[in-house]
């Protein structure tokens, strides 16, 4: 459907001018009375006629003063709005889009558009006012669930192999993994990039803080489950910052205790420094664990990090 736009920009333009030359107006005002007063300076009885001008320009001098401070005030509020603005769409658009950073704006808008439906089908999915579930106890039930539902269809899984070597053929598709001389035989395979190191490549590191506290989070309701997201504006970093926290309620931690994460990608080696604005957001904090681990990617998707 198409929609003109002539006559709303029409009156934005006037507006503009209208609020300048009521600026420039006040100036102008402002510029006579003070020549009025420099001519009074050759005269004779410059005292006596000093005051006759301001006292019959006083209406002028007063309306000019306040036109010029309306006019910066609107303009001072304006930005300050404008400021706002852009730090609330970074991080309604950081929510949605489950996006690290603000690349997504210079990426095809298909792949947003898909991150804001799944989210939108997310959150009618549920009654509990999220679009994120949380396993009881832990995502280690995740690896468990699937081994479950690999016997359940007749599948083989092998567990605590922890030297498994992912082969490959000689046209370099995966063909099966391998463990002390047996092999499961597959065409795809989903692994930690550790399994792969000659085909990833490292792309960043990502600096992590484990912390235990004995209360929920200040200022978001009392609730067991809460994640946080602080936009990259906000914090003048290259990425945005992750807070998650959840509780004894999730059969994660002893009675009482919550367990909060902060993260971030790393920028320097200070750990505590970069992610001290998350940290700050917890409240008193019993214990704290710091960790960085290296973020790796195989090579077709290095550009998206660049």
């Amino acid at each position: 459907m198409a929609q003109g736009f002539g006559e709303a920009m029409l009156h934005t333009i006037g507006y503009i001018y209208t609020r300048q030359g009521a600026r420039e107006i006040g100036a102008m005002s402002l510029i006579q009375i003070g020549e009025g007063l420099r001519k009074l300076d050759q005269v004779e009885n410059k005292e006596e006629n000093m005051f006759k001008p301001i006292e019959e320009k006083k209406d002028v001098m007063v309306d000019s003063l306040w036109k010029i401070n309306v006019v910066d005030i609107e303009s001072t509020i304006s930005h300050v709005c404008q400021e706002v603005s852009k730090n609330a769409s970074s991080a309604v658009f950081s929510l949605l889009t489950a996006s690290r950073d603000d690349r997504y704006l210079d990426e095809p808008a298909l792949d947003t558009v898909m991150r804001m439906k799944l989210y939108a089908e997310s959150l009618a999915r549920f009654q509990g006012g999220s679009p994120y579930i949380y396993p009881l106890y832990g995502l280690a039930e995740l690896p468990q669930a699937f081994a479950w539902l690999s016997a359940v269809y007749g599948g083989t899984y092998m567990l605590n192999k922890h030297e498994c070597k992912v082969e490959f053929d000689e046209e370099g598709k995966v063909f099966g993994v391998i463990y002390e001389g047996e092999t499961a035989r597959c065409k795809k395979v989903v692994c930690d990039p550790s399994y792969l190191l000659n085909k990833v490549r490292k792309v960043g590191r990502v600096a992590r803080a484990i912390c235990i506290i004995s209360h929920p989070i200040p200022n978001r309701n009392d609730s067991h489950s809460v994640q946080v997201i602080l936009p990259q504006k906000q914090l003048g970093s290259r990425s945005d910052m992750y807070l998650f926290c959840c509780s004894y309620s999730h059969n994660v931690a002893a009675k009482g205790k919550f367990i909060a994460f902060v993260s971030t990608e790393a920028e320097t080696y200070h750990l505590e420094v970069e992610l001290k604005q998350g940290i700050d957001l917890l409240g008193p904090v019993d214990e704290i664990f710091f960790d960085v681990y290296v973020d790796m990617n195989p090579p077709w998707t290095i550009a998206l990090y660049q």
